[in-house]
């Protein structure tokens, strides 16, 4: 076999080995090597008379995650390009990431536009305001959002938990840093009780101390994830979903590498999401 042949072998291991599976339909899917999809979600009524254009994404890659910084790579017009999108995606996809508020004029002919290049593909979500597009929490919690939350009973009226985070923070590596937020919630959706065990007597099952029926465990958590930060940087979460006890839930992040991030936690109800950001300016070792 001589050393042109060698070279085509390599090259379709090489690209073989990027393709991970036959998907749903029978597609392939890919854990590196391709781009990010933008899209929009819809458009939400908010408190103070304006609305929410909301925006998702699909990183093509299931095991690639891609940092893409503020830019002509990555903007929002008009009034960019930053208006609060991620640089930092995770693989696979993500449903309501973020939202851009428009103004109370904003008529249904105009357009809020997200662009991303990756690998040199442009790809743009235009978000427009039509009344078939408004989305709610019964849309959300049908959905899912990407972010552990989806699946609630959309019969049910649910509302969002709401989450307020801490203040923001400086440390120096390799210290990590506590991350802490707020989240109270309606109680909905209602925790399932857990299941009896095949054969057990209904009287004695799932039972705690003092022959109370032990009730089923909260749904309500924080889940936590790298929303912005350097390229090339990761973030990891001890834990990454912290239940919510007495109203907060807490986490330990450690950083990779110095700079400025943006943390996100998402108060999550097992239906629908809520999310707040942390900054976190990390300091290289000394």
């Amino acid at each position: 076999m001589n050393r042109s042949t060698l070279q085509v072998c390599a090259m379709l291991v090489i690209a073989l080995a990027c393709v991970t599976a036959t998907g749903e339909g029978g597609q392939l899917t890919y854990s590196r090597g391709q781009n990010i999809v933008a899209a929009f979600e819809g458009w939400e009524r908010t408190s103070d008379g304006t609305t929410s254009m909301v925006f998702s994404y699909f990183n093509r890659n299931y095991e690639e995650l891609l940092d893409v910084p503020i830019g002509p790579a990555n903007n929002i017009e008009p009034g960019g390009p930053d208006q609060g999108q991620p640089t930092h995606f995770l693989p696979g996809r993500h449903r309501f990431v973020f939202s851009v508020k428009v103004p109370k004029d904003w008529g249904t002919t105009k357009r809020l536009v997200w662009t991303l290049v990756v690998r040199g593909k442009t790809e743009k979500a235009n978000a427009f305001l039509l009344p078939e597009w408004e989305i709610n929490n019964q849309v959300r919690a049908q959905n899912g959002d990407g972010s552990g939350g989806g699946g609630g009973n959309a019969a049910e009226y649910n509302e969002a938990p709401k989450i307020s985070a801490g203040a923001a923070q400086s440390i120096t590596l390799p210290d990590a840093a506590t991350l802490t937020a707020f989240v109270t919630d309606d109680g909905l959706p209602k925790p399932r009780a857990p299941r009896r065990p095949p054969g057990a007597a209904r009287s004695g099952a799932a039972t705690a101390a003092g022959g109370a029926a032990a009730p089923p465990p909260s749904l309500l958590r924080v889940n936590w994830i790298m929303f912005r930060g350097p390229v090339g940087a990761a973030v990891t979460f001890a834990p990454e979903r912290s239940p919510v006890t007495e109203g907060k839930a807490v986490t330990a992040a450690r950083f990779s590498l110095p700079g400025q991030y943006v943390v996100r936690g998402y108060a999550d109800d097992g239906a629908v999401t809520t999310p707040a950001d942390i900054v976190v300016n990390v300091a290289p070792a000394k």
